[in-house]
């Protein structure tokens, strides 16, 4: 009986699910309607189930392949859960009763974790699902009820990360290609908030303002859902070693945030008033939070724990010593944590890790080898000038890593050992790379070189207010070229000339967001990345005077890089590597355009993350493995939450 089991099924349920798995053909129902109806009808009784007629000619039993039905098993389960909780079978005023499930997806329809946000985000009502999955253009948000067996794609949504709900659960906004961004469930094309230039999450009040963070170095910031203009919450604490503010969470009736704290020692959660704008350390060691209706501040841990504290959301102050509620949460070293409660008590996370990113060779064909395995934060590779070695950046525990990868014998050696160290750039001759570095205890990040053999210290290249990325040398080894990011201008391009002094100049500083330079090989021209038409497309001036401007992709295009003769250039669209014929000379000219191939490889928005090699044979390629993550929704868990907290030790709120 299925009353052993859960005794609040009501009879009429557990006559229709028996009657459901009889043996015979003849003792079960007919049809999925039938099915339902009987699902539907409280005085239900196994005896009245419909019987298929003696006379009826015999029909072959059609029996499927147990292992065709393995993905759809879990939704089936959450199906049945759902409908439990949210379609009147519990006793009125009765709370729903625990009940924890994996849900096994397709692979069409799998969440895809291989971005800084975070996946997953439920409904107030905890009825609907929306996470990031696997779309034919790259990531894509797919929504999903829970009395559904299927998720669907929710169009227009390609690069989507970080979702979160409105209050009302009718519209879902979310972060995409510098934007952040706002979706109706009902329908039509998504809407425009806000830019960013990179997202660290957000969240929607009930008084229609978004609290989001807009950059990976910066606080938070607050604008109507409507769009307009942005008000700044909260600003880093500089003298504190702060190094960034990130997702958001807010407290009933709107007064004050919950958020994490970036530090050089790791993360803590802070909370702020919106009225004092105080800052007020809750918790160290925990990098995301969320405040659940039982009086409770739950949270993550950098080691993947699920813990909760009690929290007077009044006087924002901790009233309990924390308690660990479950383990092998994945968590993401941006501190995005990887769960979501509903209003009702509905919990859905993600157990797991992500998987290693492995290097891989790629020829003109699209057939590819791999040439390293499960390195984590793999990213950014770039080959030689001899094409023997390549540099790329990885992450080493809670840091970012400069590494070199020799092709030949294979070894993997590490050129920085403090702080994030991100897209490495060779120097024309081979000796030294360029890299952006923010080191151990400061806040921003500045252009550095260091010795490609490993041998001295980083040497610092140029130092400025704004933090400086992407470096990239012109064959002649005076000048580079490197991207700034501004708080007014957005991402700009300067021109940096290598012998001294050291002075910058603007190369192109526009409202828009200029990024992924690149220098011809002859040194006369620039490619890069820009959203000016509000859609990113790859562009070519000349070098280094910024004169003309000359179109080279069509219908969006991203990451520009050049092949070694100076007559290719190639970019990247939303599935596919695209090589552009140019021809050199007083007038740059675009030539033919063909797709090489598919290209379901590692991509970013701010930075190439490819390289083609110096013989323009091959390309280099980070690609991602499979995640080792589980999707587990746990119904009623606010039951469970609150056994597991009866005996927390309390603590005065007044300390």
């Amino acid at each position: 009986s299925l009353t052993l089991q859960r005794r609040t099924i009501p009879p009429h349920v557990e006559a229709a699910i028996r009657t459901a798995l009889q043996k015979l053909p003849a003792d079960r129902f007919s049809s999925a309607a039938q099915f339902a109806e009987a699902l539907s009808r409280t005085g239900f009784t196994a005896d009245m189930a419909p019987t298929v007629p003696s006379a009826a000619p015999a029909r072959r039993l059609l029996i499927p392949d147990p292992r065709s039905l393995v993905p759809w098993a879990g939704w089936a389960l959450a199906a049945l859960a759902a409908a439990a909780a949210f379609g009147g079978w519990l006793a009125p005023g009765r709370s729903v009763e625990l009940s924890r499930f994996a849900v096994n997806l397709p692979a069409e329809q799998a969440p895809r974790t291989d971005h800084d946000g975070t996946s997953l985000a439920l409904s107030p009502d905890g009825r609907t699902l929306v996470y990031v999955g696997r779309g034919q253009r790259g990531r894509q948000l797919f929504v999903r009820r829970l009395e559904q067996l299927e998720a669907r794609p929710i169009a227009g949504t390609d690069g989507a990360e970080s979702p979160f709900f409105s209050p009302d659960g009718e519209w879902v906004a979310y972060f995409a290609e510098g934007k952040l961004r706002k979706v109706s469930l009902a329908g039509g094309p998504p809407l425009a908030v806000a830019d960013v230039s990179s997202e660290r999450g957000g969240v929607w009040g009930t008084d229609d303002q978004i609290v989001f963070v807009s950059s990976s170095t910066g606080g938070l910031l607050r604008v109507s859902a409507a769009g307009g203009s942005v008000d700044t919450l909260t600003t880093l604490r500089t003298d504190s070693g702060e190094i960034s503010h990130r997702w958001p969470t807010l407290l009933p009736g709107n007064a004050a945030v919950v958020y994490g704290i970036q530090g050089p020692e790791g993360y803590s959660l802070a909370v702020v008033s919106l009225r004092e704008r105080r800052q007020v350390i809750l918790v160290r060691g925990a990098s995301m939070a969320q405040y659940v209706a039982t009086g409770h501040l739950v949270y993550a841990t950098q080691e993947g724990s699920l813990v909760a504290v009690g929290f007077d959301p009044r006087s924002l102050r901790v009233t309990s010593s924390p308690v660990s509620l479950l383990e092998g949460l994945l968590v993401k070293v941006t501190g995005a944590a990887e769960f979501s409660i509903s209003a009702g008590g509905t919990l859905a996370y993600l157990g797991g890790q992500t998987s290693g990113r492995t290097l891989v060779l790629v020829d003109q064909t699209g057939r590819e080898r791999p040439l390293t395995r499960d390195l984590l934060g793999l990213a950014a590779p770039r080959f030689s000038p001899d094409g023997r070695r390549i540099a790329l950046e990885a992450l080493e525990q809670r840091s970012v890593a400069i590494r070199v990868l020799d092709t030949e014998r294979g070894t993997l050696s590490r050129l920085t050992f403090e702080g994030q160290a991100r897209y490495p750039e060779w120097t024309p001759d081979g000796r030294r790379i360029g890299f952006a570095w923010s080191r151990a205890g400061t806040l921003a990040y500045d252009l550095y070189q260091v010795a490609a053999d490993g041998s001295g210290e980083p040497q610092e290249l140029y130092r400025a207010d704004n933090a400086q990325w992407e470096v990239a040398f012109a064959p002649s080894g005076r000048l580079a070229v490197f991207r700034e990011s501004n708080p007014v201008s957005k991402r700009d391009l300067w021109v940096l000339p290598l012998d001294s002094p050291r002075v910058a100049r603007p190369y192109l500083r526009t409202p828009f967001e200029e990024r992924t330079p690149a220098i011809s090989p002859d040194g006369r021209w620039l490619a890069y990345t820009s959203d000016e038409s509000s859609v990113d497309e790859v562009y070519v001036r000349a070098f280094p005077e910024p004169s003309g401007r000359w179109q080279v992709s069509i219908s969006g295009g991203t990451e520009p890089r050049w092949a070694r003769n100076g007559r290719t250039l190639y970019y990247r669209t939303a599935d596919s590597l695209v090589a552009v014929e140019v021809r050199p000379g007083p007038v740059f000219d675009v030539g033919q355009r063909r797709s090489l191939f598919s290209a379901p490889y590692q991509r970013a928005s701010q930075h190439a993350d490819y390289d083609v090699s110096p013989d323009g044979r091959n390309f280099v390629f980070v690609k991602a493995g499979p995640d080792a993550a589980n999707l587990v929704m746990v119904l009623g868990w606010f039951e469970e939450l609150r056994r597991r907290t009866q005996g927390g030790a309390q603590v005065d709120a007044r300390d």
